[in-house]
């Protein structure tokens, strides 16, 4: 039997590090890696009540499933704070 704990961590300590990454232009964020996180984050906020929807970064750049379209940042539940 594993003698590891179980550990959690916080919506809002994930939700805040996912953003980060979402606001990244580096080469090595591509499209397909924001893709993932941005599915990740919706389903946490979905799963556990707290999606309040999100914004783009750029408004000049969201053009569907592009690279613009899934740099974006998602709003945090008053709630979560």
């Amino acid at each position: 039997m594993s003698n590891r704990s179980r550990k959690t961590i916080s919506v809002l300590a994930m939700l805040n590090r996912m953003n980060t990454q979402l606001a990244r232009t580096d080469e090595f964020m591509t499209k397909d890696v924001k893709k993932g996180i941005c599915g990740a984050i919706e389903m946490v906020l979905h799963e556990t009540n707290n999606y309040m929807g999100y914004c783009y970064i750029s408004n000049n750049d969201m053009e569907h499933d592009t690279l613009g379209y899934y740099s974006r940042c998602y709003f945090v539940n008053r709630a979560l704070k």
